[in-house]
C-alpha cells in the first residue's frame, strides 16, 4: 500500500529539519546554563585570516585558543576564500607550513 506524502514520517534530526525543530534547538541552547559556562582553553593552534570588513578582537580569540597565525588582508571581505582565493590559499599554506 502506497503512503500519502503527509503520512511519510519526517526525520526530526535529519539534514533538513523543520523550521520548528531548528527554533527549538536554538531555544534549548540559549536556555542551557552549560552552554554559557566557561570552557577549557583549547590546546589546538588557531590561525585567523581577516578581510577588510571583518571585525575580530585578538584578545578574545586568544582567550579560547593559542593564536599562532594572524593575518589581516588589505582586501577581501566576509567571503575571503571566494573573493581572494590566492591570498587565502597562500595564508592557509603558511599556517600549516609552520605546523611541521
Amino acid at each position: 500500500m502506497k503512503q500519502e506524502a503527509a503520512e511519510v514520517p519526517y526525520a526530526r534530526h535529519g539534514l533538513n529539519p523543520r523550521p520548528s525543530d531548528r527554533g527549538a534547538r536554538q531555544w534549548e541552547t540559549a536556555h542551557d546554563p552549560s552552554a554559557w559556562a566557561p570552557k577549557e582553553r583549547s590546546a589546538v593552534p588557531l590561525g585567523v585570516a581577516l578581510g577588510v570588513t571583518d571585525i575580530t578582537v585578538r584578545r578574545y580569540a586568544e582567550r579560547d585558543a593559542p593564536v599562532t597565525h594572524w593575518t589581516e588582508f588589505p582586501r577581501g571581505g566576509n567571503f575571503l576564500p571566494a573573493e581572494q582565493p590566492e591570498l587565502f590559499a597562500g595564508d592557509v599554506r603558511a599556517f600549516f607550513r609552520d605546523r611541521k
